[in-house]
Order: structure tokens, then C-alpha cells, then sequence
């Protein structure tokens, strides 16, 4: 009597295990088919997002960035905060800086002339070029809408600002993608479904991807949960050291007082959480202004299309000096206080970058933190359009 007992409990198991791994199987086949309806029983026409005339309402960060150069000086993008135009500038060491800058009013035909100063952020020696905040400060209370610089006292070049002083928190974190060789369209998609899942929610991408590609990426942005903004990056020349600078300068004026924490990501770089599932809980732990985040490097030797490259590749390189990146809380501080600076431990969250490694050269571990994202992530729409070469 006992054997057939110990035998029923026996198919009782398998068959409750058959069952679960189809209800399992059903499960996660109905929640893809899901995450492309707009709502239950009308299906999301992906084609008409690629093609449609119209692209949906985004946030507006303020006029556009688009290099822009005379007298061999090339500005990205201005900003005005406290009386004075901040403008990111990139010039030849070869060349003689501007000397005199002028601020533009609305119905006012001539500029005035103003106070001009610059500090130099970043210099490239191999391209000869170095990047610079030209400043132009004025003691009037009107707000230009355009500056120009000038080495000869010349008018010609304007450029519109943005006036960065507002206080209105919208967004918990923005990530901010600069213009690299590695961007492609199945790459930037598990990039941002990645982030996405951590509970990153708005992101300000520097870039040269098909404008098809980001029409419909803005188009689906609403199924996504996400706020996108595209700005293309027109640079003739290879700005490749600089670039990363020039972005995250440029992201932080654009988002400060709107954006409560801000970082600058590659689309190589991903920030993964050790102990909490979510980014926002890892922030709350540590409440300084700046968060310096290790960087970790992960040998890029699989990129097979069926699963996401950060899945395939586990193994870490185990360097001597450790590089970071910062977290920026992007709430302008009074003057007189102290900018705090914190490290985050490797415990709490770090950065993986995916870079192709010499053979026998690096030493190696295995880590697959980020493996406890893998049902989520391999559930991702638009990591699921990849697969699937819907994109």
C-alpha cells in the first residue's frame, strides 16, 4: 500500500511540475503579446509607428544643440543662468579665440555688447582642439534669446539659449548617451530596455542613429513608459576623447532643476544595481551630489542575436586602477554651500562596460549579477523586436 502511495505522490509531482512549466510557458508568451497592444484587444501596428507623418509630443529640453561654426569657432550649445550666457565651445589650438561676445533681445535689432571671459574644461592633444565655456555676462534684467561671438567685432553668428534657472523637478533620473562607434540599433535598444527595467525612465541621446529608427523609438516611447529626446550630432571632424565631455556638460545645463539626477552613459555602459532592483532605491542610500560609480570591464566575446550581448557576457576584468563615473544631483545649490562628493561601494551598483578584450592579456572573474534581470530583460518589446528582426 505504501509503494502506491509513494508512487501516485510521485505522478502527482510530475504532472504538477508539467503543468507549471506550461502555465509558465503560456504566461510568458501571452505578457509579449501584450506589451505591443495599446490596450487589450486593439493590437499596436508597428509599421504605422515606422511610417506614420507625425512624431508624438516630447518634453521640451529647449532649442536644439547643432555645432555650429564661424571664424573657426564652433559652438554647441548656450545657456542662460544668473545673468550670464554659458556657451560650450570647441576651438583649434591653432586658432585665436573669440574676444567680444553680444547678447540678442527680442524686438531689438542691434545687440549689446557684453562682458566676456572663458575656462577651458577638457583638452585632446592628439586632434590639437580643446573644449571651453566661453562666458558672457551682463547686469541687465532682460533675458536675451541669442548670443554671438566675435574675434573682430563682427554680429554673424547667433545662437539661441536656454534659460536653465527654472526650478521644476519632472524626472527622478535622466541618462545621457553620447555620440560613439559602437551605437547601432539593436545595441541602443537593449541599452535602453536595460534601464529602462532598473526604473530609469527618461533619457537625452546624442546621436547618428536612422532618423527612421528614432521616429519610431519617440512614436512607441508612451507603450514604453520612457521620455526620449534625439539630438543629432553634426561634428565634421572626430571629436571621439571629447565628445563624452561636451554631452554630459551640455546634459547637465540642459536638465539642471528639472532632472534630480543626471549621468552620462555610453551605450557600451551599463548601470547595474546589486542590491536593490531599482535605481532610485540604490540613491536614496546615498544623499551627496555627487555619487562616484565604479566601472567595471566585461570582455565582449558573444553577441549572439537570440539572447542580450550583457547576458552572454560574464567575464570581468580584474584591473589595478578603477575608474568611475558620476551620478549628478542636478539641483543648483546655493553658492556658499559645499558640493558633496560619495563613493558608491561595488556592493551597492556598478557600471558594466562591454569591450572587446586581448587574448590572454587581462585577468579575468566571473560575475553574473546581472543575470537577475534576465527574465524581465529578455521580455523587453523592443529587445523582442530585435530578435525577432522587426526593427
Amino acid at each position: 500500500m505504501r509503494k502506491y502511495k509513494q508512487l501516485l505522490l510521485v505522478l502527482l509531482s510530475i504532472v504538477s511540475l508539467s503543468l507549471l512549466l506550461l502555465y509558465r510557458h503560456e504566461y510568458n508568451k501571452l505578457h509579449t503579446v501584450l506589451e505591443v497592444f495599446n490596450f487589450f484587444g486593439q493590437p499596436c501596428n508597428l509599421t504605422d509607428l515606422l511610417e506614420s507623418n507625425r512624431v508624438v509630443n516630447h518634453y521640451d529640453w529647449g532649442p536644439n544643440p547643432i555645432w555650429t561654426e564661424d571664424e573657426n569657432i564652433q559652438v554647441f550649445s548656450s545657456f542662460w543662468s544668473s545673468n550670464e550666457v554659458k556657451s560650450i565651445v570647441a576651438v583649434s589650438d591653432k586658432v585665436n579665440h573669440a574676444r567680444s561676445c553680444f547678447l540678442w533681445y527680442e524686438d531689438q535689432d542691434v545687440p549689446v555688447v557684453s562682458k566676456m571671459r572663458l575656462t577651458q574644461i577638457q583638452k585632446d592633444e592628439d586632434a590639437a582642439t580643446s573644449v571651453y565655456f566661453y562666458l558672457c555676462s551682463t547686469t541687465d534684467k532682460r533675458v536675451p534669446y541669442a548670443v554671438s561671438y566675435s574675434k573682430n567685432n563682427k554680429r554673424n553668428l547667433k545662437k539661441h539659449l536656454i534659460k536653465s534657472d527654472r526650478i521644476s523637478v519632472n524626472f527622478s533620473t535622466t541618462v545621457c548617451v553620447p555620440p560613439s562607434n559602437d551605437m547601432n540599433k539593436r545595441k541602443f535598444s537593449e541599452f535602453l530596455s536595460f534601464h529602462n527595467l532598473i526604473g530609469i525612465q527618461t533619457f537625452i541621446v546624442y546621436t547618428d542613429l536612422p532618423y527612421r529608427f528614432t521616429k519610431f523609438i519617440e512614436n512607441f516611447s508612451s507603450r514604453l513608459n520612457i521620455n526620449i529626446t534625439f539630438y543629432q550630432w553634426n561634428f565634421g571632424n572626430d571629436l571621439s576623447t571629447l565628445s563624452s565631455t561636451i554631452v554630459e556638460n551640455d546634459c547637465l545645463l540642459r536638465t539642471m532643476n528639472q532632472s534630480r539626477h543626471v549621468i552620462t552613459l555610453k551605450v557600451n555602459e551599463y548601470l547595474v544595481p546589486y542590491t536593490h532592483l531599482h535605481l532610485d532605491q540604490v540613491l536614496t542610500d546615498f544623499p551627496s551630489d555627487q555619487l562616484k560609480v565604479a566601472v567595471q570591464k566585461f570582455c565582449l566575446n558573444y553577441e549572439n542575436p537570440q539572447q542580450p550581448i550583457a547576458l552572454q557576457n560574464l567575464q570581468s576584468v580584474q584591473e589595478e586602477k578603477t575608474e568611475s563615473k558620476v551620478i549628478y544631483r542636478n539641483i543648483v545649490k546655493k553658492s556658499t554651500d559645499v558640493v558633496s562628493t560619495q563613493g558608491i561601494e561595488k556592493a551597492s551598483v556598478s557600471i558594466h562596460r562591454y569591450e572587446y578584450c586581448k587574448e590572454g592579456v587581462e585577468k579575468m572573474s566571473y560575475d553574473d549579477s546581472i543575470k537577475r534581470f534576465e527574465t524581465d530583460f529578455m521580455r523587453a518589446t523592443l529587445v523582442q523586436q530585435i530578435m525577432r528582426k522587426q526593427l
